[in-house]
């Protein structure tokens, strides 16, 4: 065991893992109010920065981990008849709705496109010049053939925030959505028919919906509020200003929040794939495509771990440079983004892990209760003469595992490195093989005949 696991295992207790219920949102854009960000924030977790694209992080577990199945692509391709690209593809589907494509919107779509068809190494990238018609016509089109990018629309800004979320980018909130699924289980609320407790976990779908979003209904009262006491954000190397730009669009749209979770995951180098001519280049493509286990199977590094990228072929797949968390609390006020004060605003590194992670659970832990005072507060506005003491037990404990933290960021680490082979491997151009001369294939075989017709005509 490493340092790193017993760092994890003084201060927090195991959980299994379980699965969330899902819903699918209703899409909707962002109008940042405020789009002020925290300075303190953007030293703290310097971006590793490409341009107006970003590039996500990894990381992993000490301990061997059994990989599972390859995922599934976020395919687009059954939808596109004869293999047709994108482009032609929507001006095929605009035609069949009637609907006539200015230029703009055929060089908006253009830029998706590419970003879709993987032409870029970058998770995510900004578009500009953006018309409110435009975004809408691009977003019912992504609907409509089962694309599953994440699109943020900034009305004031005309901006399309494009993301293509790898497999680590879920891993985060994962860890805290078993956590509170199994705190939330064991609660004896009024369920059947009275209260629903949704769990969330939005990856490939909207951007102005969070990462993870607890959500909690009367069901008796359809048009009753949905209360939203916690939601929670992954963020990888990129400027914290568009996250800070959500968060308070997140807050100001659900004034009842008690609690926000936020992880900042960062590589050490942002992601590029294999140059021509490396080894990588000229050793994986050579070869048959390799199949999920065959490549985590191939590293050169050995099992997956935190502190350790994952390398095939010479070349590094993933990387992990940091993951800090953030936690924010509601106190009389509403949640305030900016606020530094100590009683309501945590911060610290899970890894490499620092004592300030201490606090950040405790602050999660407080949180915690207060989402489930939400729970017991709407369960005794519907059921007045409810006894709501079974619902306060504090025996029922919020307990988050570190060790399901580490599984899930080396999980998402191995899908991550896996799926950029996968889109290198189909779309990078194939290395020249050399002519093999008949003086090479003399060498190869001396007994084989000569290629030429003098030389075939003397063996006569």
């Amino acid at each position: 065991m490493s340092i790193t696991s017993v760092v994890f295992s003084m201060y927090l207790q195991v959980l299994p893992d379980t699965a969330g219920i899902q819903s699918r949102p209703k899409k909707k854009s962002i109008e940042p109010k405020n789009r002020r960000s925290s300075a303190s924030d953007e030293a703290k977790y310097p971006a590793a920065e490409v341009k107006t694209s970003h590039t996500p992080p990894s990381a992993k577990s000490n301990d061997p981990i059994v990989f599972p199945g390859p995922p599934s692509s976020t395919g687009s391709a059954s939808n596109r008849p004869g293999g047709a690209s994108l482009l032609d593809s929507f001006t095929g589907w605009a035609g069949q709705k009637n609907l006539k494509l200015s230029t703009s919107v055929r060089r908006v779509f253009r830029k998706v496109s590419q970003f879709l068809e993987r032409k870029s190494e970058s998770e995510l990238t900004e578009i500009f010049g953006v018309g409110p018609a435009e975004y809408t016509t691009i977003e019912q089109f992504c609907e409509d053939f089962g694309l599953k990018p994440r699109l943020t629309y900034i009305h004031s800004q005309r901006t399309i925030f494009l993301e293509m979320p790898s497999g680590l980018h879920e891993a985060p909130m994962a860890a805290f959505q078993s956590a509170f699924y199994d705190f939330f289980r064991d609660i004896p609320y009024p369920k059947r028919g009275l209260i629903n407790v949704n769990f969330l976990t939005n990856i490939t779908q909207d951007a102005s919906i969070p990462d993870l979003r607890i959500s909690i209904q009367n069901v008796r009262d359809r048009q009753a509020t949905l209360l939203i006491p916690c939601i929670g954000e992954t963020a990888f190397s990129q400027h914290l200003s568009p996250l800070y730009t959500k968060l308070r669009t997140f807050v100001q749209e659900n004034p009842g929040l008690s609690m926000i979770v936020v992880a900042i995951v960062q590589e050490l180098h942002p992601y590029s794939s294999p140059a021509q001519d490396s080894t990588a280049y000229n050793v994986l493509l050579n070869g048959p495509k390799l199949n999920w286990t065959d490549f985590h199977l191939s590293t050169d590094e050995g099992n997956p771990t935190l502190g350790r990228p994952i390398v095939v072929g010479g070349h590094m797949w993933a990387s992990l440079r940091s993951v800090h968390l953030k936690v924010w609390l509601r106190g009389a006020q509403n949640i305030d983004i900016d606020s530094v004060d100590p009683n309501l605003v945590a911060d610290g590194s899970l890894f490499p892990a620092d004592d300030d992670i201490h606090v950040v659970m405790a602050m999660i832990r407080l949180g915690a209760q207060a989402v489930r005072q939400s729970l017991v507060d709407l369960s005794q506005t519907m059921l007045p003469n409810m006894d709501v003491a079974p619902l306060q037990d504090p025996s029922i404990r919020f307990q988050l595992d570190g060790g399901d933290f580490v599984d899930k960021l080396v999980g998402g680490m191995t899908k991550t490195a896996y799926n950029r082979y996968q889109r290198w491997y189909v779309n990078a151009p194939r290395p020249k093989k050399p002519k093999r001369t008949s003086r090479a294939r003399f060498h190869e075989d001396p007994d084989a005949p000569a290629a030429n017709t003098r030389s075939q005509k003397r063996q006569r």
